[in-house]
């Protein structure tokens, strides 16, 4: 979810989560040719301006893709899914280590005290801004003092914490 400036969402808005990728044309990957020499797909944003993310299709372009992804993909007569995994891959980065019962018990004590979860600086409850689904009980908590500003281990207490939109993360 997001907004780009503060306003009243008349719509719910969404990210999109990637569950696969492929990569390579041995992962199943299509290319662009492909989709070039389609009647159809060649007169599609997609091929005519490439430049962006989001390409609306129609039922017959994405019954296209999604068989040439399925073919691509398992093969035209098998039922097995396979992919391809085990590639070794360097990651270097520090992940600072965060309680999730702590943050799940400063959200309740502070839903006890004002009866709904509110950014504690600018006073934004999601739940009163979104559809029910999507604002009930969100809301980030963010250390008062950074964790990445300091280089040792600390005990975090519920005072510790407080409860921020992301429009104020440190």
């Amino acid at each position: 979810m997001w907004v780009s400036q503060i306003d009243e969402p008349t719509e719910i808005k969404v990210g999109i989560e990637v569950i696969e990728s492929r990569l390579s044309v041995d992962e199943g990957m299509i290319e662009r040719e492909t989709i070039k020499n389609h009647p159809v797909l060649c007169k599609n944003r997609i091929i005519t301006n490439p430049i962006g993310t989001v390409f609306r299709l129609n039922s017959e372009e994405t019954n296209f893709i999604f068989g040439l992804w399925r073919v691509s993909f398992i093969g035209e007569n098998s039922s097995i899914y396979t992919a391809i995994e085990g590639a070794s891959e360097l990651r270097t980065h520090f992940r600072r280590e965060r309680s999730q019962k702590l943050i799940a018990q400063k959200k309740e004590q502070y839903k006890k005290l004002h009866k709904i979860l509110r950014c504690e600086i600018c006073g934004l409850s999601f739940e009163e801004t979104y559809p029910k689904p999507l604002g009930e009980n969100f809301i980030e908590a963010h250390h008062k003092a950074p964790l990445s500003k300091t280089n040792q281990v600390v005990k975090t207490t519920l005072d510790d914490l407080m409860n921020l939109s992301r429009l104020f993360s440190f």
